[in-house]
């Protein structure tokens, strides 16, 4: 596959991010904003905790919640505790209801 084949099947998938960020950070900007604006608006729409439970990639993109470190990999990385995402928030809305 050439350049203008790797360059059309990009451009005909719009979820993907370019991955030249140094060459052309405005294209970049504007493709990483297209990727991840609708979470955001979920989140602003729902709250987390809802946004969380209505959309499973949304669980992922959670680094920390309430003082809890919620990814694994940085969890690991600073060899500090992890709590599940999904067991936590689970938890605080039940006490919620």
């Amino acid at each position: 596959m050439d350049f203008d084949q790797n360059r059309s099947k990009l451009s005909e998938n719009r979820n993907i991010v370019r991955a030249i960020f140094g060459s052309s950070p405005r294209t970049s900007t504007i493709d990483l904003t297209n990727a991840t604006l609708k979470y955001g608006f979920q989140i602003a729409d729902k709250g987390l905790e809802n946004a969380c439970r209505d959309n499973e990639v949304i669980y992922s993109t959670v680094n920390t919640y309430e003082g809890k470190l919620t990814c694994r990999n940085v969890a690991d990385s600073f060899a500090k505790k992890y709590t599940d995402i999904r067991i936590f928030l689970r938890v605080v809305i039940n006490v919620e209801d």
